[in-house]
């Protein structure tokens, strides 16, 4: 099953060597577009940072000055949101509450938090490491014809 991308940034691409294009993120004031959000969420501000350039496998044809787009496999940015934010701190609460309940006091509580969180974030690592395309990177080329947010 193939999944169609969703994309998070405008970027120019600014050069290719041996089929990797280095790539700058255009400072547009808003992330993605894809919600109500804009540039309060984490892709719009490294959106709007001053020239942040990464180094992406690049689709035959492009060139130098070309405009594309950054984008992920649909639903992965909200995957990854999950694993990095709602499940440690779902560990934290869960920790805490069996500290609490289990051993009494607030000092095994907040040790049970701190084990479950760190227990969390190792298994959201190791998640993402068993599905390297969870976090890849993309370009979309956007032709000269189409406008930059249709795609």
């Amino acid at each position: 099953m193939t999944q169609s991308p969703a994309s998070l940034a405008h970027a120019t691409v600014i050069s290719v060597n041996g089929g990797v294009a280095t790539v700058r993120l255009n400072p547009q004031g808003s992330g993605c577009g894809g919600c109500a959000h804009g540039s309060a969420c984490g892709i719009g501000r490294l959106a709007v940072r001053r020239d942040v350039r990464l180094e992406v496998d690049a689709p035959s044809g492009l060139r130098a000055g070309d405009p594309v787009g950054l984008a992920t496999a649909e639903g992965g940015l909200f995957l990854l949101a999950l694993l990095g934010y709602v499940f440690p701190a779902f560990a934290i609460f869960l920790g805490a509450a069996l500290g609490q309940y289990g051993f009494g006091g607030d000092g095994p509580a907040a040790l049970c938090a701190l084990i479950f969180f760190l227990l969390a974030l190792g298994a959201a690592r190791l998640a993402v490491a068993r599905r390297p395309g969870l976090c890849s990177i993309s370009l979309i080329p956007f032709s000269d014809t189409e406008p930059c947010h249709e795609y």
